[in-house]
């Protein structure tokens, strides 16, 4: 269990520091919207933010195309996506406004693959009984790399910060401000540290994908042996065995059916696991906490003095959550936990309509709608990081494949993107066509889709996903195949047979119709 808390940590973790220093300027990100939609090149902030763009895009990238490395092993590409974020942490100690997007884009596109590819090569290898421990320990590195920087913004020195948050205020004020670099360094450290991981913890690729992958190499390298005992004779007629299996003709409507009963499946799962992991990206940037809070507490020690507390309670709540995912399972608390969210989501977007423009004159509805809003809030907070921090980024690598994984990266990762991109278009709307939108602040935008989100993540895992808890990915996969070919016998399985002996009775190179084969193979289904 030890060496697998190490891996875990080493991988998914790291990568997580890597997304908590690269994106430590979040807390500011939306008060510097006006530097991106007015693009100046002398103001830094601009390019801060532009970088800040480029990181989820190359992410996004990284985790569609991830699937084309792991054909060649998923340590294969453990190790590429390694290298990159090296290169791209050293690109960051260049003191240089086009270096520190290339490097974000850089580390993007790593810190993709490694998004995608790490939690299924864990979960092949990993025992059914250790997958809480290591969702645990996501989280908890998670909270410590949004952490840190904080750490640093509060206790160095090197910072000028206000008394009061400004809308143009920026971590990087000065130009001779020299921490980023000190923050960045750590980037190709915990890179590195990943990459000698892959090379001396596990030095072969991993066995799931050696079964899968390598069944006819095997004949090749026994038959170079030399037959001299009962194992190698016995080794040579099991690979001949796997090879005829693998090299057993097939038709091509079974084949083709095969294939189509697959996809089908598979659509559901990727659906579905696209909108809970999406909303879990969507929520895990701590928008709610970082925005809604800043409406009452206008401070900057009282909103760092939050975020600190906020940060406290999940690795608390993330630690308790195992007792839950062990006894309860992963889906019984994903819906519990998608009903209150999007119950909190409603309630705190009517709340903010009212404090931005309604009461915001009168100060004892003001009071209680601050009140009624931090409610809904701890609330919010609790719930997410008691049962959406990290499952559904194990829940995803528990029933997908590595395609399948792909897609769910990309979404999770392009829809952050999105989400940064939409206060920016409503101020464009508002300025271009003076058109006033129902949605006032950021807040309400982000609170809208939370609440859609919610709800659609918990229709989708209602109706296509299973409890996993206890289960190897073997025997998810296994059971994944028996429902399949189970489906042969439901109306859809009928319905394409019918459809393929209707296209062969119809082919252009046959002038009759025949109608005769045709009836007398629907007779037989």
């Amino acid at each position: 269990m030890i060496w697998y808390l190490v891996f875990w940590t080493i991988f998914i973790t790291m990568g997580n520091f890597q997304f908590g220093y690269v994106n430590h300027t979040m807390s500011v990100l939306w008060d510097l919207t006006p530097c991106i939609y007015h693009f100046d090149q002398e103001d830094r902030r601009s390019y801060n933010t532009v970088a800040s763009f480029v990181f989820p895009i190359m992410s996004a990238l990284g985790g569609a195309f991830s699937w084309k490395l792991s054909r060649y092993g998923k340590r294969k590409a453990l190790l590429i996506s390694a290298a990159i974020c090296i290169i791209g942490g050293c690109l960051l100690l260049i003191r240089s406004h086009h270096a520190m997007i290339i490097s974000r884009a850089i580390i993007g596109l790593g810190f993709g693959i490694t998004n995608a590819v790490a939690p299924l090569f864990v979960f092949e290898i990993a025992r059914a009984q250790y997958i809480e421990y290591l969702i645990v320990c996501v989280q908890v590195w998670l909270n410590i790399g949004f952490l840190i920087p904080l750490i640093f913004r509060e206790f160095l020195p090197l910072y000028d910060i206000p008394d009061v948050i400004d809308v143009n205020y920026c971590l990087y004020i000065h130009e001779d401000d020299i921490l980023w670099r000190e923050m960045y360094s750590i980037i190709p450290v915990v890179s590195g540290l990943q990459f000698l991981a892959l090379l001396v913890l596990f030095r072969k690729e991993n066995p799931v994908y050696l079964e899968h992958v390598r069944p006819r190499n095997d004949l090749v390298s026994s038959g170079s042996e030399e037959i001299g005992g009962g194992a190698i004779i016995t080794r040579i007629n099991n690979s001949l065995e796997v090879q005829q299996s693998f090299e057993k003709p097939r038709t091509s409507m079974e084949k083709d059916t095969w294939l189509n009963l697959w996809e089908i499946s598979m659509r559901k799962k990727v659906i579905a696991c696209v909108i809970i992991r999406s909303f879990q990206q969507l929520t895990g940037v701590n928008i709610i906490q970082n925005y809604a809070l800043s409406f009452f507490f206008h401070t900057d020690a009282t909103f760092l003095n939050l975020r600190f507390l906020s940060f406290a309670t999940s690795l608390v709540m993330s630690v308790v959550a195992i007792i839950f995912l062990k006894n309860f399972g992963r889906k019984t608390l994903f819906l519990y936990g998608l009903l209150i969210i999007c119950l909190c989501c409603c309630v705190l977007f009517q709340l903010t309509d009212q404090l931005t423009v309604v009461n915001a004159r009168v100060p004892i509805m003001r009071s209680i709608s601050n009140f009624s809003s931090f409610i809904f809030i701890v609330l919010f907070m609790f719930t997410f990081w008691f049962t959406l921090s990290s499952g559904p980024l194990m829940y995803s690598a528990e029933l997908l494949t590595d395609k399948g994984m792909a897609v769910v990266t990309f979404f999770h990762w392009a829809l952050n993107s999105l989400m940064r991109i939409l206060p920016i278009l409503n101020i464009a709307i508002i300025d271009l066509f003076g058109v006033i939108t129902r949605f006032r602040t950021a807040n309400s935008i982000f609170l809208f889709i939370f609440s859609g989100m919610s709800m659609l993540g918990f229709i989708c895992t209602t109706l296509y996903l299973r409890e996993t808890k206890g289960r190897t990915k073997k025997d998810i996969t296994q059971d994944f195949k028996n429902s399949t070919f189970n489906a042969e016998e439901s109306h859809i399985f009928r319905k394409k047979v019918v459809l393929e002996d209707f296209m062969r009775a119809i082919r252009p190179h046959k002038r009759k119709f025949n109608l005769r084969n045709l009836c007398q193979r629907k007779d037989a289904i």
